[in-house]
């Protein structure tokens, strides 16, 4: 989704996160049964960034191939621009078509005026390009399970990231914005992280 006006409209409409990941898989999906496979796939519901920020979006692992209808392997290799021109069309699709049922938050209150002004909107993000990134293979599936299964019992902000801790009101955190520049520290009220 972009940088994103979209993310807080996520905030205030949570059952998106789960339409996302089903949009994902079925993505997926798709180009696999055009391949003639049946692929593996599961989907990771990140909401929140390194920085403890808003930031919703779906980490989708599949299976490089798939078992064919005559029970062979085939390999397949997924195209990012074809995955989010798809992912792109059905997102957008969602939202307008969903309309009636969003609870549009204040950033988007002129886009979301009217059934018109919305399409509008989403017609003009439609024609940019949207973050989709297809990673390299990985050949250890049990990095991979470790990986992902590490979101599944971990608190959003591990003890280990906490500087700082005072009572209810106040909390400060390490957290990592790239590769290049590793550490940052924030320090925030522990009710407006996002």
């Amino acid at each position: 989704m972009g940088a994103c006006q979209y993310w807080s409209l996520v905030f205030h409409n949570r059952w998106l996160l789960a339409e996302m990941s089903r949009i994902a898989a079925d993505v997926i999906l798709e180009i696999c049964h055009q391949a003639d496979v049946e692929p593996g796939i599961f989907t990771v519901i990140h909401t929140w960034g390194r920085d403890q920020q808003w930031h919703p979006h779906i980490h989708l692992s599949t299976t490089a191939g798939g078992v064919t209808s005559g029970h062979t392997w085939k390999n397949l290799h997924f195209y990012a621009r074809k995955v989010m021109s798809m992912w792109r069309y059905r997102i957008t699709r969602l939202l307008s078509r969903k309309y009636p049922d969003l609870v549009m938050p204040d950033a988007l209150a002129a886009e979301g005026s009217s059934k018109r002004e919305w399409n509008r909107f989403l017609d003009t993000h439609y024609r940019r390009g949207w973050n989709v990134n297809v990673s390299r293979v990985m050949d250890n599936a049990i990095h991979v399970a470790v990986y992902f299964g590490s979101y599944l019992k971990k608190p959003p902000v591990p003890v280990s990231r906490l500087e700082h801790y005072a009572g209810q009101d106040e909390i400060g955190l390490r957290y990592n914005t790239s590769y290049v520049d590793p550490q940052k520290y924030r320090s925030r009220s522990a009710l407006c992280w996002c």
